[in-house]
């Protein structure tokens, strides 16, 4: 059967992925939809999707925020990162197109992504964006002959 598929003269000289990667890292994001819920024991809560910006691409990142008194530190979270009062009343419209920005860290036993952190308006002010590097060692412990000491 043909293949029905042809290298341009630009694709034959690639020696890499040049494809941008979305990995655990540091990312900036708006809200896109935001829809309120209700687990299958009636817990109430808030359905978010998140559009996740990273070299001029979006993706797409859900997450679920309960509205419990138990996990009211991270609708707090939340509620900071886009610059939201939560002690007041708040339409699921309000949220929608709200920017913040996140931390994405790989779901256990999976190769998906989840939410690891929402970051408050001071912590976004100092932490850098974009995805963690594979293996890199925090600077304080590695010398000028890049060893890691023991």
């Amino acid at each position: 059967m043909e293949i029905e598929f042809q290298l341009n003269q630009s694709e034959v000289e690639i020696k890499e992925n040049t494809n941008t990667s979305f990995g655990p890292g540091n990312y900036e994001f708006r809200v896109g939809e935001a829809t309120l819920i209700q687990s299958a024991k009636g817990t109430p809560g808030l359905k978010v999707t998140l559009l996740v910006t990273h070299n001029d691409r979006d993706f797409k990142v859900f997450d679920d925020i309960w509205l419990t008194r138990d996990a009211a530190w991270k609708y707090a979270r939340f509620m900071n990162c886009i610059d939201l009062d939560g002690t007041k009343a708040l339409d699921t419209e309000d949220l929608l197109l709200k920017e913040g920005k996140l931390r994405l860290r790989k779901r256990k036993d999976s190769h998906y992504l989840e939410v690891g952190q929402y970051y408050s308006k001071e912590e976004q002010l100092i932490e850098e964006m974009g995805a963690f590097e594979a293996g890199a060692k925090p600077e304080s412990v590695v010398n000028p002959m890049g060893e890691v000491p023991f």
